[in-house]
């Protein structure tokens, strides 16, 4: 299935309009929410971060509109998000001098943690000035107390005796107790991974509700994901997400992932996604829901284009209604450069999913520059 793109208005395509008479879908409100920059920020970094120089410290954002001549342009600029900084700008080898600034391991245990991606984990703690402690094969690293003298934060990284990651936790230490709201253990069969739990809670003690993902590895290679979800009030299991991933020989050719609902204890399929991939990355989504959706589209499809060196530089959506008439028609496009990435968002049709109204479509441009 091939998706026809539809290019996106010109500036010079439109006649000037005075953006104080009539509405635009450009507001300055939308922009300022940190969750769009810092989320935007990550998924250009996630695609490619060595344009960026990782001495950068400071973040200038603008986005300006794309439907209208004549809109101020929103401008930020700030210090780079800590977080981000310290888990997408530090080079290995800083990171190294850092892992060696708190703990003294032995050198195999150090490439362990390396090879395994656990460093970054480490990091958190480490910029976050934890005192560090070895016992046996495990990592503590414990903030300072609160000011009430019993609670500290703690992370725990435990391994095994060829120092194979067995079990990361993030949680806190009251009273003498150590609780962990996240941790994810890991299991081998001989050399390999074969299953990896994640598990995430909604408060301290698990008891308002929490998320559980498993995933099993044959050979190396995943072959299925769940994901389970408990209610905040009783604990009750009420979704099962569950994907399987489709091979031709030793490439990952699709995934199938179904989405249910507990209705009663009984599973009730609410949604079906089928991912198509080439060279490992997602080329197509198609996505349908199985009961009638009144926010959001029936059903969809997303194509993904990739430049030469495998980053992600186009998205093109298209989704339905109830009555397959089509909602919404959009295009994302990514540009890399030098301690810059342009993000441009353009939806050319667009419709309330309840009343079926027209909307006016949302377009415009947002460029990151680090320095």
């Amino acid at each position: 299935m091939v998706l026809t793109l539809i290019a996106f208005a010109q500036r010079t395509s439109r006649p000037p309009q005075d953006p104080s008479k009539k509405k635009t879908e450009f507001r300055h409100s939308f922009f300022r929410a940190d969750y769009l920059v810092s989320k935007t920020l990550t998924r250009f970094l996630e695609q490619d971060k060595t344009m960026i120089d990782v001495e950068a410290t400071k973040l200038k954002v603008t986005a300006a509109d794309l439907y209208y001549d004549k809109s101020s342009d929103y401008k930020l600029e700030r210090d780079i998000y800590p977080w981000i900084k310290n888990k997408y700008l530090v080079s290995d080898d800083r990171q190294i001098e850092l892992l060696d600034s708190v703990l003294n391991l032995n050198k195999k245990w150090k490439n362990a943690i390396i090879e395994q991606g656990v460093l970054e984990e480490i990091m958190n703690p480490i910029n976050g000035k934890y005192k560090f402690r070895v016992e046996n094969k495990a990592i503590y690293a414990l903030s300072s107390r609160s000011q009430n003298g019993y609670n500290q934060n703690i992370y725990k990284f435990e391994f095994d005796k060829n120092y194979r990651i067995l079990s990361e936790n993030l949680g806190q230490i009251e009273y003498g107790d150590s609780l962990y709201w996240t941790t994810t253990n890991y299991e081998y069969k001989g050399k390999y991974l074969h299953k990896e739990v994640y598990k995430k809670c909604n408060e301290i003690r698990c008891k308002r509700g929490y998320e559980e993902e498993t995933t099993i590895y044959e050979k190396g290679r995943i072959v299925k994901h769940t994901k389970q979800v408990h209610s905040r009030k009783d604990n009750l299991f009420i979704k099962d997400e569950v994907t399987n991933y489709f091979y031709s020989g030793k490439t990952l050719d699709s995934t199938v992932t179904k989405l249910f609902n507990i209705v009663k204890e009984s599973p009730k399929l609410e949604n079906t996604k089928v991912c198509t991939y080439e060279n490992e990355k997602i080329t197509t989504i198609t996505e349908t829901w199985v009961r009638q959706q009144e926010y959001r589209d029936q059903r969809s499809f997303t194509e993904n284009k990739y430049d030469k060196n495998g980053r992600l530089v186009m998205v093109a959506y298209k989704g339905w209604n109830a009555k397959g008439e089509v909602a919404e028609v959009r295009t994302e496009e990514l540009a890399y450069y030098p301690n810059k990435y342009v993000y441009k968002y353009i939806q050319t049709e667009t419709t309330k999913r309840r009343n079926g109204r027209a909307m006016l479509p949302l377009q415009y441009e947002m460029t990151y520059i680090l320095y």
